[in-house]
Formats: structure tokens, C-alpha cells, sequence
């Protein structure tokens, strides 16, 4: 999983960053790929629910010093 922490001037939240955990690649993207080559496929869309599930559950599993400040 990865974790960036976005800032606005005092406040600081996670959040999970897709491109940097490379869940999309040239090699898997075709398979969740709609007719349109736009948006997801049901299969992108059950693949992509299932890593922000996961990442969801690392997030809040994260010991503190891992999470942002």
C-alpha cells in the first residue's frame, strides 16, 4: 500500500495513492478496460474496490508514526 499525506496549510490527511502502488498497469488494464477504453469494466470496478478496501484496512491498522501528523 501506499500512503501519501496531502497538506493544506495546517491540516494533514492520508490518502492512498493508486499510481504510486502502480495498481493499474499496461499489463492489467486491458482486462478492466470498458468498450470505450475510458472507464472500468465490472471487473475494474470489483478490482479496484477490492485495493481500496485493503489499503482502507492498512490505513487504520498503520501504527501511528506511519500515519500523518
Amino acid at each position: 500500500m501506499t500512503v501519501s499525506c496531502f497538506c493544506r496549510r495546517h491540516d494533514r490527511a492520508p490518502a492512498v495513492d493508486a499510481l504510486a502502488g502502480q495498481w493499474f498497469t499496461s499489463v492489467n488494464s486491458r482486462g478492466f478496460a470498458a468498450p470505450d477504453q475510458q472507464h472500468l469494466n465490472d471487473a475494474g470496478y470489483r478490482y479496484l474496490a477490492g485495493k481500496i478496501s485493503s489499503a482502507l484496512d492498512d490505513l487504520a491498522k498503520a501504527p501511528a508514526v506511519e500515519q500523518c501528523r
